[in-house]
């Protein structure tokens, strides 16, 4: 009898440990489960309007190819061969007039065109250390000009070294929403547009037709911007 019982007992801490093993392994799943809405979340259809963002051609900047072709050959201002030693960084209460950074014609003509005159205290810390090609850790309120901080060098350096469809993607832009990703590609949209630029840039996102952001990137997107999902998708494939 007594063996009996302790049998008994060990069974039922056997089925303890596994019912708290199986509780467990519940536990993670969800987890994982939950990882997967977040990063997968922008896999529901787009909007017309979204479509319409999205649809627009890629290639339309290299309509003024020969023009950009001339201004490129005049402009002398080769990409460093390795980081130099970036300018006094301006204080975060600095806002200067874009003219006054290493910024290439195509640029300040699309900053004017825009009617962009003056930086805002976050592009004037961000600017000279990300046009000399260091790296850079910023934050700033919702609204104070990041987006330009970061796309600006990037499209400035993409157009020094004279970035080609050929090259593939020079640059790209992590966004953790499709909403902020279609915002980013709206700016770098119209900076490119307004410049003049031969470079391109594209967006990757759930609800987006995948074929046709494969084809793109086949031909060559020099900036991407991309929502994490998506991303993961293309290079997953790749």
């Amino acid at each position: 009898m007594g063996e009996h019982t302790i049998t008994k007992k060990k069974k039922k801490q056997q089925k303890k440990k596994k019912d708290r093993a199986k509780e467990r392994v519940e536990a993670e799943e969800e987890m994982v489960r939950e990882d997967e809405i977040v990063v997968n979340g922008d896999d529901e259809g787009l909007s017309k309007n979204e479509e319409a963002q999205v649809n627009e051609g890629h290639d339309e900047y290299a309509d003024d190819a020969d023009e950009v072709a001339k201004i490129a050959e005049e402009e002398d201002n080769p990409l460093p061969s390795s980081p130099q030693p970036s300018p006094m960084i301006p204080t975060s209460e600095s806002r200067l007039p874009f003219t006054s950074f290493p910024l290439s014609s195509l640029t300040l003509r699309a900053l004017s065109s825009l009617s962009l005159t003056d930086s805002t205290p976050i592009q004037s810390a961000c600017l000279p250390p990300l046009l000399a090609g260091q790296d850079l850790l910023g934050a700033a309120p919702t609204g104070s000009g990041k987006t330009l901080a970061f796309l600006l060098p990037s499209i400035e350096l993409l157009h020094r070294l004279k970035f080609k469809p050929a090259n593939g993607t020079g640059v790209i832009v992590i966004s953790p929403t499709r909403e902020l990703a279609l915002q980013i590609f709206g700016v770098a949209r119209d900076l490119l547009r307004e410049g003049g630029f031969s470079q391109t840039v594209g967006v990757l996102m759930g609800g987006a037709n995948r074929r046709a952001e494969e084809e793109k990137l086949c031909k060559g997107v020099a900036l991407v911007v991309a929502t994490p999902g998506r991303l993961w998708d293309h290079l997953r494939v790749s």
